[in-house]
């Protein structure tokens, strides 16, 4: 189960700057293993020990055993950080791990593609959609209004724009 995507170096150290695709940010402090892959969809992917964890805004600053300094470290960029699926947290009806929306394509009621969602943003009022495609990054609200179906086992998302939600 994909609960990270890591993005960059954090520092000169080996810290790694992971985005969290989890709907409890808190479980990056109690993991002290992971596995990690370029492919969200790897079979077989590589376990790395954890060495040090801190949150930091919205991202986890994870330094990973054996990735010391910021080049070696680096190899891991875009890779997705995966903990067994046994150690996922249960779900109410209706409900999705974020990053089972990693991934899905999101389209207007027309059928005009707007992209793939490639992350979960966590706000207080609601979640946030990040869409990167043809209109670049596009930040699509979690609410009634706009997300029209999502059908996370066909990788399709619908979505009815309020207006000023998409460039012109």
């Amino acid at each position: 189960m994909i609960i990270g995507r890591v993005r960059k170096p954090h520092g000169v150290r080996g810290e790694m700057k992971v985005s969290i695709l989890s709907d409890l940010p808190e479980r990056f402090l109690w993991l002290k293993r992971v596995f990690v892959s370029r492919r969200a969809e790897d079979a077989a992917p590589k376990e790395i020990a954890i060495e040090s964890v801190r949150l930091h805004q919205t991202d986890a600053l994870v330094k990973f055993v054996g990735y010391d300094g910021r080049e070696a470290a680096g190899v891991l960029r875009q890779h997705y950080v995966f903990v067994p699926v046994e150690e996922a947290i249960p779900l109410e009806e209706d409900e999705y791990y974020a990053f089972e929306i990693v991934g899905v394509e999101v389209f207007l009621e027309d059928g005009t593609a707007l992209g793939e969602v490639i992350n979960l943003i966590e706000t207080g009022a609601n979640d946030v959609f990040v869409v990167e495609g043809d209109r670049g990054e596009l930040l699509i609200p979690d609410i009634d209004e706009v997300v029209v179906s999502l059908d996370i086992e066909a990788g399709k998302m619908v979505i009815r724009p309020i207006p000023g939600l998409l460039p012109e």
